[in-house]
């Protein structure tokens, strides 16, 4: 897999950890309401909060495997002076999927009183506040994805400073 499809891979694997963060939010949680017994509905709803992060994150990991093993020959610097080794989008992306589990959550949700229903938020001073920081972390998320990062440089030159001929210098306090 390449390193465009990985980040492709964790977008989707992002929106979709928002998109389960939201379903469980305004869909499930009210369905937990009228499970009996209590301690059932209280462990239903543990398990699906806690699984729409984790189960993204699993899927992505073992969809991009290929790319957290080394690679196989290191690549030339364009100033033609080291010898590269192209970031790996692996953390990248956990970080993507849980930047937008916490967009999900920042979403501001409120039991309407009497009812089996969920609305955005009853204090629209809360939603003016959180619905935006919401849309920030998920912005936030997919620019830190994708914005190019560093390589790691290997070897600067063709000698490696503090060696020369297999001849190991000394540190000074071996002087």
């Amino acid at each position: 897999m390449s390193i465009a499809r990985g980040k492709v891979a964790a977008t989707g694997f992002a929106v979709v950890t928002l998109a389960a963060v939201v379903v469980y939010k305004f869909v499930l949680q009210p369905l937990y309401w009228r499970i009996e017994p209590e301690a059932l509905s209280i462990w239903a709803s543990i398990l699906t909060f806690a699984l729409a992060p984790i189960v993204p994150a699993l899927g992505y990991l073992w969809l991009t495997r290929s790319l957290r093993r080394p690679p196989a020959t290191f690549e030339l610097s364009p100033a033609g002076t080291a010898f590269v080794v192209p970031e790996s989008p692996v953390l990248r992306g956990l970080l993507a999927i849980l930047l937008m589990f916490e967009a999900g959550n920042v979403l501001p949700a409120a039991r309407v009183p009497d009812t089996d229903r969920i609305s955005l938020t009853i204090a629209p001073e809360a939603a003016a506040v959180l619905v935006p920081l919401a849309v920030v972390l998920a912005v936030i998320a997919l620019v830190l994805l994708w914005l190019p990062g560093p390589s790691l440089i290997k070897m600067r030159s063709a000698q490696t400073p503090g060696f020369s001929r297999g001849v190991r210098a000394s540190t000074p306090h071996e002087q």
